[in-house]
């Protein structure tokens, strides 16, 4: 858009001179003229603001434009790519959520075994310092009730003592009620069965 030259506004003041000569003492035309100079002052200024504006308006057409032509519209690969990525990233947050689980898992039953361990190894102890029962022994009545009475000397033990009176140590057990051979003590004195040779 172009604006008035001087000399159009010198034209447009020279067609309204019939205006009387003077008004106040000041030449009517000159007023006019400068009333019109102001006017074109203004509407130039407004001009220039209308073309920035319009400027303005043009960018951001542009840049609307470039958006709707696809500059930053998500494609379906875009958006599959990103829920893609975003599935991953749960699945591996997820992944490490186990793992940690299992490690909490692991050292609750580690700890839990080494409680065991040392509760048995505490029962153990107490039950090795319980006097023990000793063993219920049945002895037998069928032996020989023929033989000797005999005093254990120093290193006789039951099986030496058999073997020299031709007896059995499981007789000699019987008859005496010795229930651990371990038992036999020197100065002791003992039944030795004898059998019948003929009646073994």
């Amino acid at each position: 858009m172009r604006t008035l030259s001087h000399t159009g506004v010198v034209i447009f003041a020279l067609f309204l001179m019939g205006a009387p000569a003077t008004v106040d003492g000041q030449d009517p035309v000159r007023v006019k003229i400068a009333n019109l100079e102001q006017d074109v002052r203004g509407l130039s200024t407004e001009v220039r603001q209308l073309r920035l504006e319009i400027e303005e308006l043009r960018r951001e057409n542009a840049a609307l434009r470039a958006k709707v032509d696809g500059g930053d519209t998500v494609t379906r690969e875009q958006l599959n790519r990103g829920l893609r990525t975003l599935r991953s990233e749960l699945e591996r947050e997820q992944r490490d959520r186990n793992e940690e689980i299992v490690q909490q898992v692991t050292r609750q039953i580690e700890r839990l075994a080494s409680q065991t361990q040392e509760a048995m190894e505490a029962m153990a102890k107490s039950i090795e310092g319980q006097p023990r029962a000793a063993p219920t022994i049945e002895f037998s009545d069928d032996y020989p009730k023929e033989g000797i009475a005999y005093t254990v000397q120093p290193g006789d033990t039951l099986s030496g003592i058999a073997g020299r009176f031709g007896a059995r140590v499981q007789d000699i057990q019987n008859a005496n009620r010795i229930g651990d051979p371990r038992q036999l003590r020197a100065g002791q004195n003992i039944f030795i069965p004898i059998r019948d040779e003929n009646n073994n």
